[in-house]
């Protein structure tokens, strides 16, 4: 009778952190018509090139065994979070962007705010939390600075693609 209750509550823990999953998935799109203007269309492109070197950096994750992923809702999600990677990064980088972009201070302040809790608060307390990644190569300070550099890289990527429009309308 234990063994049963035990694995009834353990399909539960799965199911209900899958469905968080899936919502930290999903939910995040529903966000984007609160956008104005061409917010999207202007910013799309940095944040397909973020979610790229999010996506090889998760790949060289894996290959370096920086952390281990447990649970995840597609067959290959060992490799990637896809619930962050395609989910909050990339609609967080569009929000970043559209609230922050040529204020370069503003843009520092809110990585550096975005990064800090999410590194030192999400990830401790509910990736690892709930059993879903477990950090072993890589220390959760490593995991920053990697995320502040990659928020200068794509940076200079938008202001790159903003050059390049700006040339095309000459």
């Amino acid at each position: 009778m234990f063994c049963s209750l035990t694995a009834k509550t353990a399909r539960g823990e799965i199911m209900w952190i899958t469905l968080l999953q899936v919502a930290a998935l999903v939910l995040p799109w529903f966000s984007l018509p609160f956008l104005k203007g061409n917010a999207i269309k202007r910013y799309l492109p940095v944040t397909v090139f973020a979610t790229l070197l999010v996506s090889i950096l998760f790949q060289i994750a894996d290959t370096y065994e920086w952390w281990t992923m447990h649970r995840y809702i597609l067959p290959w999600g060992y490799l990637v979070e896809i619930s962050v990677v395609y989910g909050i990064f990339p609609v967080g980088t569009l929000w970043i962007f559209y609230l922050s972009y040529r204020r370069l201070w503003i843009y520092i302040v809110t990585n550096l705010a975005v990064n800090t809790i999410f590194t030192f608060i999400g990830i401790p307390l509910i990736l690892e939390g709930l059993g879903i990644v477990s950090f072993v190569n890589l220390e959760h300070w490593q995991w920053f600075l990697i995320a502040m550099i990659l928020s200068f890289v794509i940076y200079g990527y938008q202001m790159w693609q903003e050059g390049i429009f700006k040339e095309e309308k000459a």
